[in-house]
């Protein structure tokens, strides 16, 4: 599989290096403490599935992207963020979906992450989509400090619900 140009649907591709400064200003604009140029290169540098993957609804603008990593037999999303504007249109949940049915494809056990206690948002995405907490990691997010929920779904558990369709 080619991954600079492997194409996950209609509206989801792999970063390239042209898509940073996109990338950096949704960063910016979606978190009090957000990640680096170099971090989100370093991401985008993975192979499949691994790295950056973003939705375009619209070519060449981005309205957001994903960031994801395998480990130890479960895909991890270590970030997940759309434009401010764009929010709670449906792209976040295609985003998650794409993320799910790559895990599915993979074999995977599951699909975990983090998200801040006060994004109240964001867990009840995951909990529409089947994820469970199971977990706090305390103080684990800086400016300001909060916790971090853990979830985790299981997809032995999920049937059907990995499939990318429109809202």
């Amino acid at each position: 599989m080619n991954t600079n140009t492997h194409v996950a649907n209609d509206s989801i591709r792999r970063a390239t290096k042209a898509d940073i400064q996109d990338l950096l200003i949704i960063e910016q604009e979606s978190f009090s403490d957000p990640w680096p140029k170099s971090l989100l290169i370093e991401e985008m540098r993975r192979k499949n599935p691994d790295g950056v993957w973003i939705y375009e609804d619209n070519p060449p603008n981005i309205s957001g992207f994903l960031c994801m990593r395998s480990l130890c037999g479960e895909l991890e999303i270590l970030n997940i963020a759309v434009q401010k504007e764009l929010r709670r249109k449906g792209i976040g949940i295609q985003l998650m979906r794409f993320a799910i049915q790559t895990a599915k494809k993979m074999n995977y056990s599951g699909v975990i992450l983090e998200v801040r206690e006060s994004n109240t948002a964001a867990q009840a995405l995951y909990e529409h989509l089947g994820f469970i907490v199971t977990g706090r990691r305390p103080r684990y997010y800086n400016r300001p400090k909060e916790d971090a929920i853990l979830y985790t779904l299981d997809l032995s558990k999920v049937h059907g619900v990995c499939e990318i369709q429109s809202q």
